[in-house]
């Protein structure tokens, strides 16, 4: 009887991390398709007219072929979305808003996006949420979010703000500071 129950065991451990592996690949594929989809928006936007006034202008005036000498600011870095696992609630979602306008994601897309950020615990506590409240908005979600993971600054935002003591030199108190507002 003790070896069918280790065998059960040994066999549930194997299934276990063959799903954690395929679980882990699944993972990468989406974020690498996300990064294609992301690369191919940012290289077929090259070619469009910003509107700043050079165009033509250097070339006497002939643009019949469509041709422009704009050049848009293209990043050299790759934007990789960032990872929320339940930690610094506050500290990801500026870090999702300024991912957001950087890489002009529409208000009504953004929920879209939070999921392919979860993993661990935020990821569960999505799964959760979104089967009780399924049309959840990025606003909402933002609140719903810091009540779940951080819920003394929810109540009172300045919180964080306010832990903040010197007990180094000012430089020090300063980037503490900072890293709390």
């Amino acid at each position: 009887m003790e070896e069918m129950r280790q065998a059960q065991n040994r066999s549930l451990e194997a299934q276990n991390r063959s799903f954690e592996l395929l679980s882990t690949n699944l993972l990468r594929q989406v974020r690498e398709m996300f990064s294609q989809h992301h690369d191919q928006g940012r290289n077929g936007a090259g070619g469009r007219n910003g509107g700043d006034g050079e165009g033509s202008e250097g070339r006497g005036g002939n643009n019949n072929e469509g041709e422009t000498e704009q050049r848009r600011f293209e990043p050299t870095r790759k934007l990789d979305i960032p990872i929320f696992s339940g930690d610094d609630a506050n500290g990801w979602l500026v870090k999702m808003e300024r991912y957001f306008r950087v890489a002009q994601v529409a208000l009504a897309e953004r929920m879209n996006f939070v999921t392919l950020a979860l993993e661990g615990e935020a990821l569960a506590w999505m799964e959760w949420l979104e089967e009780y409240t399924p049309f959840q908005t990025w606003r909402r979600f933002k609140e719903d979010l810091l009540k779940r993971f951080q819920p003394g600054a929810a109540l009172n935002p300045m919180a964080p703000l306010l832990e903040v003591k010197q007990v180094e030199d000012v430089a020090q108190y300063r980037r503490e500071f900072e890293a709390a507002a």
